[in-house]
């Protein structure tokens, strides 16, 4: 696949004019890039990251160019340089989003995504990042300027709502991020979740979680995966606290207190415990967990029997 440093253009004939066009017609630019891997794998030198637009090369997109029209394309932005990389490594709270058939490029480890998503949840760490590091300072704000020029209105739009307690459709996806608490009700009762990946958006307008969470299993807690299911919820913002899941953060505080406490007694429970007294331990008592119930078993001395004086 071409690469190049500037916008694609028809690579019409000379002195076609108004004539048809001819069926091999491409779009090309005039800056190549001959080696896209080795360009890209060459992080000693002073370019910070690489915005890499995937144009499509059709008949359509010919005759949209030709008119002076605007191109389809798809957006991609990797980290290049040493500074960028590492810059990234120290201020990063969770993963960028995996594949299940990871891209066939040998840099595509470095490819920032959702990158609108993770932009807007560590902007404020990268900003922090480059005053105390005069070294990273450069990359690091071509990135931000990059970012204010791409999604800076819609970043501000999210802020404005969440500072109401609200958000909108368009901004739903913002509320949530790999690594953070969020609250549900869907299984009766409200329940905390860690977010495993990044939150995705279907064409109905579902939002789908996959989280984790510790379960009881019989012995003890082990992790599983749960995925929760948020509904469209129209044109108009909603309070968060209406969604069917939402960031911890955003719960009441008492709601808060109770999902702690609740989840700190649960961990008491994580590890088998024997609990014996002299001369009552002939089923050797434990507190254990099962999937429906804590149960303890104990022995209790007979009150009404008559005991010898110390």
């Amino acid at each position: 696949m071409p690469a190049f440093r500037d916008a694609p253009v028809p690579d019409l004939p000379e002195n076609s004019g108004h004539q048809s066009l001819p069926p091999d017609l491409h779009l090309n630019g005039t800056l190549p890039v001959y080696d896209l891997g080795t360009f890209m794998e060459n992080d000693s030198d002073d370019i910070a990251f690489v915005v890499i637009r995937t144009v499509e090369c059709s008949e359509a997109s010919v005759l949209i160019a030709r008119t002076g029209g605007s191109l389809r394309w798809t957006e991609d932005v990797y980290m290049k340089s040493n500074t960028s990389k590492y810059a990234m490594q120290q201020i990063a709270t969770c993963y960028f989003q995996r594949f299940p058939q990871p891209k066939k490029v040998p840099f595509a480890p470095n490819l920032i995504v959702p990158a609108d998503l993770f932009l807007y949840h560590h902007r404020h760490l990268l900003r922090t990042f480059a005053s105390e590091h005069s070294e990273a300072k450069e990359h690091i704000n071509g990135l931000l300027e990059y970012m204010g020029d791409r999604f800076g209105r819609e970043f501000a739009e999210a802020d404005s709502l969440l500072a109401q307690g609200q958000i909108s459709q368009a901004h739903i996806l913002t509320l949530f991020k790999p690594n953070s608490i969020v609250v549900s009700g869907t299984y009766g009762k409200p329940a905390a979740f860690v977010l495993q990946e990044w939150p995705t958006l279907s064409s109905d307008g579902w939002v789908t979680l996959l989280c984790w969470s510790f379960q009881p299993d019989g012995a003890g807690f082990a992790r599983k995966r749960t995925s929760l299911s948020i509904p469209p919820i129209g044109p108009k913002p909603l309070k968060i606290q209406n969604l069917v899941a939402y960031p911890l953060e955003f719960a009441l505080p008492e709601l808060q207190e109770l999902i702690r406490s609740r989840g700190k007694k649960q961990w008491e429970l994580r590890t088998t415990t024997q609990v014996s007294y002299k001369g009552w331990n002939v089923g050797q008592d434990r507190f254990y967990v099962s999937p429906r119930h804590v149960y303890l078993f104990a022995h209790f001395a007979d009150t009404s029997s008559t005991m010898p004086d110390s």
